[in-house]
């Protein structure tokens, strides 16, 4: 029932005509996005600068990554010190 209701609704619904240069302004419209575009060296660089802070983003994960795991050793190895704990060990 309530779609009976609707098409008959939709039976009523008469066909408007569209407004005069309406495809005239739809086009200036999309021409004027199109010349607002990008420079294609402006592009050129973005995607430099991107790829560039990638690899400095990747090399610097690799460096963490291959780093001692243990902090005590990395810190010792970097001040050219032994670090075993010697000292501490009991001389019995």
């Amino acid at each position: 029932m309530k779609n009976d209701h609707e098409f008959e609704l939709l039976r009523k619904v008469e066909k408007v005509d569209a407004p005069p240069f309406l495809l005239t302004r739809i086009q200036a419209k999309i021409n004027a996005l199109e010349a607002d575009k990008m420079p294609f060296s402006w592009q050129l660089s973005g995607v430099f600068a991107i790829g560039l802070t990638l690899i400095l983003n990747f090399t610097a994960l690799q460096n963490f990554l291959n780093r001692p795991s243990n902090t005590l050793d990395g810190v010792a190895n970097s001040m050219q010190l032994n670090p075993n704990l010697q000292l501490y060990a009991d001389a019995n």
